[in-house]
């Protein structure tokens, strides 16, 4: 029983954490920011996403009060490993997302995948390329601004163990593609 209960705390909380992870960037009006070139708007929330990835903490933003703006605090997020706990940020504050008395985590670590991230030419979609006359997909693809679409993944392992017996111990491995994709460059 004991085996069986570290296996679900600590897929419990892997889950809670790739879901979170997988909001990063989320932006309510993204809409705005495919408008043609000139009038686009970035996503306030672009630099916020995924924005630190050490060992054991990892902090982004997305739009969680889906106002369309950064709010600072109320839109930060995170996951960090506090001793044996893993905490999370939810409103600007970091509360315990794991009980230290039903499993003690030993190791929670965050990163990059291998292939963490895997980018897509956007060029054939500009506005240019339905005008009369046509540019040319191939030349703006080859420029240096070039629009790009951006896939990206992290990997996240947490490994834990029954508070009171350190022999029973788990480790879950999960890589997380992050939903929102990454927009770079713009059309001419």
């Amino acid at each position: 029983i004991v085996e069986l209960r570290v296996t679900q705390d600590i897929r419990a909380a892997a889950d809670i954490v790739a879901r979170d992870l997988r909001r990063s960037g989320y932006w309510e009006n993204a809409l705005l920011g495919v408008a043609p070139a000139a009038s686009a708007a970035s996503n306030p929330f672009a630099n916020a996403t995924v924005t630190t990835v050490a060992a054991n903490q990892v902090t982004y933003a997305y739009d969680r009060d889906r106002s369309g703006t950064f709010a600072g605090a109320t839109d930060e997020s995170g996951f960090r490993l506090t001793g044996n706990v893993i905490e999370m940020r939810a409103g600007g504050a970091w509360q315990q997302l794991t009980d230290p008395n039903a499993i003690q985590i030993t190791a929670f670590n965050i990163a990059n995948a291998a292939s963490s991230t895997q980018t897509f030419s956007s060029a054939a979609y500009c506005p240019c390329v339905s005008a009369s006359p046509p540019c040319n997909p191939v030349t703006v693809a080859a420029g240096a601004n070039a629009p790009q679409v951006v896939m990206r993944w992290l990997n996240i392992e947490i490994t834990g163990q029954a508070p009171n017996d350190p022999a029973t111990s788990r480790r879950i491995v999960e890589a997380v593609r992050l939903r929102n994709d990454e927009v770079r460059g713009t059309c001419p």
